[in-house]
């Protein structure tokens, strides 16, 4: 699971950078590393475990179909991203700019997805099962035909959003706003939304 090696640099406790021996702000070459990265990444194995991709600028690239392992994405931007049938497996995803991303068909499993920006998502017909989206912006973000069993919306901006035949069994929509959040054919009678602000 994940290492937190810290950096080099004289009494820095701060974890290393992507797979570095640095952390971001002390690494020699960070733009270039990055790039570098992002690279091999796109012409690599599809299959990636324990890497940390935090603060990277991945918008407007496909990583259709890939895997991702116990990896970091903290603060990342993934603006306009597809991530078709993309797999996370306890993958930390908080607080990044994912806005108008393709997660069509994504599996997601006990990912922190806290703080995030997922406004104009598409996540249709994936299973996102005991996920934390606690915190996340999500206007029009579209959850159709999804699974989110035991995930967490607490306060959630989520107006204009559809979960549309949808399970919803165990998710926690306390204090989240669901203005205009259409529920149609789902089960909300069986998930906690506590404060209803619709």
């Amino acid at each position: 699971m994940f290492e937190y090696k810290t950096c080099d640099k004289d009494n820095c406790s701060v974890p290393v950078w992507a797979g570095s021996n640095f952390c971001r702000n002390h690494h020699p070459s960070s733009e270039q590393y990055e790039t570098d990265t992002i690279r091999r990444l796109l012409e690599g194995n599809k299959v990636q475990e324990n890497r940390d991709f935090s603060g990277f600028n991945l918008s407007g690239i496909s990583l259709d179909h890939y895997e991702f392992h116990y990896c970091r994405f903290t603060d990342a931007q993934l603006n306009g991203t597809t991530l078709r049938e993309t797999r996370f497996l306890m993958c930390l995803l908080d607080n990044i700019d994912a806005r108008e991303c393709l997660f069509t068909g994504s599996r997601m499993m006990s990912v922190l997805a806290a703080g995030g920006n997922f406004s104009s998502c598409i996540f249709t017909g994936s299973d996102l099962i005991n996920i934390n989206f606690n915190g996340i912006k999500g206007k029009s973000a579209v959850f159709d035909e999804s699974d989110l069993f035991y995930s967490r919306f607490i306060n959630a901006e989520i107006p204009e959003a559809s979960f549309q035949d949808c399970n919803l069994k165990r998710v926690d929509f306390t204090a989240a706003d669901l203005k205009d959040v259409n529920f149609d054919d789902s089960n909300p009678e069986e998930s906690y939304i506590m404060q209803d602000n619709s």
